[in-house]
């Protein structure tokens, strides 16, 4: 799925390539949610993810597998994450949004993964391994920024 979505959205790029984004559903998780994360400040890195992860804690749930940081030259750097159900989603979600205005969640699911960043469909696929993520549908856009900034938060599938 992932491979095909990319070739398609190479076909697209004259559209814009400043940002681009990709929402890819794969298969379903019986329990545990994957997530993608941006942070918009690299020297926070770490400091951003003990907080998270302290969050995560207090709401009963942890790291499934460790995280994937995604990160290039960029100001900007991406995670992946896969963790247990903390007990109440919608609470977690709420608190999570709160541990910075530098540090969003971008995508939370069982089987749909977003991900969004800046630059054209090959760079964003290379950078988020998009190429090789195996699903039953899904979607992308190609974006050109006029009267918005170029961010990552601000691509969209």
């Amino acid at each position: 799925m992932g491979a095909d979505l990319v070739e398609l959205m190479d076909a697209q790029e004259h559209r814009g390539a400043d940002s681009t984004g990709f929402a890819i559903y794969g298969p379903p998780r019986d329990s545990g949610y994957v997530l993608r994360c941006t942070g918009f400040d690299k020297q926070r890195l770490s400091r951003d993810l003990e907080e998270f992860h302290a969050v995560l804690r207090e709401h009963g749930a942890d790291y499934l597998e460790d995280p994937k940081i995604l990160t290039d030259d960029s100001a900007h750097y991406c995670i992946r994450m896969v963790i247990s159900d903390p007990r109440d989603l919608g609470r977690w979600i709420a608190d999570a949004d709160l541990i910075s205005d530098h540090f969003e969640v971008q995508s939370c699911g069982r089987s749909l993964e977003i991900i969004k960043d800046i630059g054209g469909s090959s760079a964003v696929a290379d950078k988020h391994g998009v190429r090789d993520m195996i699903g039953t549908h899904g979607l992308g856009h190609a974006r050109l920024a006029t009267e918005s900034s170029v961010l990552p938060n601000a691509s969209h599938p």
